[in-house]
C-alpha cells in the first residue's frame, strides 16, 4: 500500500463528510426493549465531487489517479479542516471506499460535468 499524490487541480466543488461509528441495536421482539451496544470503532467517510474537469488531459490524470488507488488499495492525504470539527487531525490518510470489484469512469461526463467518489479514512 503505497500513499500517492493526487492531481493538483482542481480543487473539490464540494466535500461531505459523515461521521461513522460502531455501534449495534437489538430490539427484542417480545418486549420492543431496545439495547444499544457503543463499541470503539469511528471512522470518517467523504464524498468528494469534482468540478467539470474541461480538458481531456485534466480527467486523464484523475482517472489515472482513482485507477492507482482503487488497483492497490492505496491511500492518499487529505486535507480536511474545513469540513470536521477541530481537533481531528489533518491530512488525514483516506482511501478510495470500496466499490466492488469495478470500478467506471466517463471521460466526457468527467469534462463537462465533474464527477464524484467517496474515500474513507484508514484505521491504522
Amino acid at each position: 500500500m503505497a500513499t500517492l499524490t493526487k492531481p493538483s487541480a482542481p480543487g473539490w466543488q464540494s466535500v461531505k463528510a459523515h461521521y461513522q461509528r460502531a455501534k449495534a441495536r437489538n430490539v427484542s421482539p417480545f418486549t420492543f426493549q431496545a439495547q444499544t451496544y457503543i463499541h470503539q470503532g469511528e471512522r470518517w467517510v467523504f464524498e468528494l465531487t469534482l468540478p467539470p474537469l474541461r480538458t481531456t488531459a485534466t480527467a486523464l490524470s484523475w482517472m489515472a489517479f482513482l485507477r492507482d488507488l482503487a488497483k492497490d488499495n492505496d491511500t492518499f492525504e487529505l486535507v480536511v479542516t474545513n469540513y470536521v470539527p477541530t481537533g481531528v487531525s489533518s491530512p488525514m490518510t483516506v482511501r478510495l471506499a470500496d466499490a466492488g470489484n469495478a470500478v467506471s469512469w466517463d471521460i466526457n461526463t468527467a469534462k463537462f460535468f465533474g464527477f464524484s467518489f467517496t474515500v474513507e479514512q484508514v484505521i491504522s
